[in-house]
């Protein structure tokens, strides 16, 4: 059984010719907005790369079917304005997967607070927004979380509706093989207190005096946990959002955001800063905190990284991803500096020993 194949049309020129259908406000920070139709022009296509052979592992595995005891399903994303082109790519894959996600929620501010520039307005460059509006996807102006963008402004609103509901979180320049849903609803009914990812990996104490994280010295690929290679689960510190990952929303509690203003142990600096990049380890260690295994699982198919190609749109917004080599600099210090900040929270289990 192979996914579902995602056409993907590229070099675009866009005539808007929809309007705003609906405005609703749910705080001062956040605006829900629902477009028209947009028409699309375009000169060619790019096909999605070959999704690569099948988990042998979980080949024979019977499908997953919608159960009235599941909880609601929302898939969780945010961007950068440079990577709300290629937004369209990611619907188009979710609306095809083998179980339908509820929901799917795109969290984007108006203007970034890391200096990445405007915001373009989605909707007018959605390809079939009337399609992907009657699949759940929706696109909410929040503030700017730094990475964490893709989870806090999904878990708040959440918290509002007081509705038992699995996140399931992924970024924004992969593309989704149509199994993925499914395999963390699988993973979900056989364990439904754990965190689920596709990949993940365990901290490494440098030195057990100390109690400090040394990931300086460790390449997180090489004592990756990979789903694709699993025929059963393997206990890990973090997970990966680049792979995908899930958990019930009630995990977590309000300090996944409130810590955010805290100093960090030693920099000095804010833990927003740091997390702000690190937003896997940051949530992860509040997992551990509140007492929750994380798992890498099972997984049907690898996900891909999004071809793109600068034919495929003009910024209006210039080179909104100049910070970003600055912004990745001491990387390894940095993920070092979060892993320190829970050293007393992640679990033996969880530890390279």
């Amino acid at each position: 059984m192979k996914p579902q194949a995602c056409n993907f049309i590229a070099a675009c020129v866009v005539i808007s010719c929809g309007a705003a259908v609906k405005i609703n406000s749910t705080d001062a920070s956040e605006t829900h907005r629902e477009f028209g139709n947009s028409r699309l022009v375009h000169d060619g296509k790019l096909m999605r790369p070959d999704p690569g052979p099948m988990n042998p592992h979980v080949a024979g595995w019977a499908p997953v079917q919608k159960s009235p005891t599941d909880p609601k399903v929302i898939v969780t994303l945010s961007t950068t304005p440079e990577g709300a082109y290629s937004l369209n790519q990611i619907f188009d894959c979710l609306i095809k997967q083998s179980y339908l996600p509820d929901e799917i929620h795109v969290n984007m501010p108006k203007v970034s607070a890391r200096g990445l520039g405007v915001y373009p307005d989605v909707f007018s460059f959605a390809w079939s927004w009337d399609l992907y509006r009657k699949h759940g996807i929706k696109v909410f102006r929040t503030r700017d979380w730094g990475a964490l963008t893709n989870l806090i402004p999904t878990r708040q609103r959440v918290e509002r509706e007081k509705e038992r509901t699995l996140l399931i979180v992924i970024d924004d320049d992969k593309i989704l093989p149509t199994s993925l849903v499914a395999d963390h609803i699988r993973a979900f009914r056989s364990d439904p207190s754990s965190a689920s990812t596709c990949r993940g990996y365990k901290v490494k104490p440098s030195m057990a005096v100390r109690g400090a994280a040394d990931q300086s010295t460790v390449n997180e690929l090489e004592i990756d946990e990979e789903g694709i290679k699993l025929g059963t689960r393997k206990r890990v510190g973090v997970v990966t959002g680049s792979d995908t990952w899930s958990v019930l929303a009630s995990k977590f509690d309000s300090s996944l955001w409130q810590e955010l203003d805290k100093k960090a142990p030693h920099g000095g600096l804010r833990m927003g800063k740091l997390a702000s990049l690190m937003n896997d380890i940051w949530a992860s260690g509040m997992l551990s905190r509140r007492n929750v295994p994380k798992f890498a699982i099972p997984c049907s198919y690898e996900v891909w990284d999004i071809r793109t190609s600068h034919a495929i749109h003009k910024s209006t917004v210039g080179e909104v991803t100049a910070g970003l080599p600055a912004m990745f600099a001491k990387r390894d210090a940095k993920n070092a500096e979060v892993m320190n900040y829970f050293m007393k929270d992640w679990k033996v289990e969880e530890l390279i020993i």
